[in-house]
């Protein structure tokens, strides 16, 4: 009894939480961000992953909170997304964050340091040495933060 019990509450409880979902959405204000690329989108597999990311942004969002993905030119050079980023030009930038270093050596652990680290070992030593924390609290200075999209937001 206290089975069937369980599974009707249990089943209640998630239609009522699946009727809630479009009212929290509906409630949230419409946010839009422009994110400029350093990848061409001839390299479907490297632009294409700011694209899936903002659609899921977008998807999980009820469309609230659309990120618009930029080829390289069309708002900045490749070289430049983390400069257009830091002065406001756009919110959010799809880069690499070693092509940085001339800012802030750290930003090397965002992806990898030449010379350093192995296949086997890259995404590795990061996070184990503290090569992470101290690459997000100096790119939340520089940027607004980092995230594993390699997406800076300001």
């Amino acid at each position: 009894m206290e089975r069937r019990s369980f599974l009707k509450n249990a089943g209640a409880g998630l239609a009522a939480g699946t009727l809630a979902a479009p009212a929290i959405a509906q409630s949230l204000p419409a946010v839009k961000w422009r994110c400029t690329s350093s990848f061409p989108k001839s390299l479907d597999t490297i632009h294409g992953g700011a694209d899936v990311m903002a659609n899921r942004v977008k998807a999980l969002t009820d469309g609230k909170f659309q990120i618009q993905v930029f080829a390289p030119g069309e708002i900045a050079p490749a070289l430049q997304a983390l400069d257009v980023t830091q002065n406001g030009t756009v919110e959010c930038c799809h880069t690499c964050s070693y092509y940085y270093v001339g800012k802030d050596k750290t930003f090397g652990f965002g992806t990898a340091i030449d010379g350093v680290q192995a296949l086997g070992e890259a995404g590795g030593a990061a996070p184990l040495d503290g090569g992470e924390r101290l690459r997000d609290g100096r790119s939340r200075k520089r940027a607004g933060g980092q995230t594993g999209a390699g997406v800076l937001q300001k």
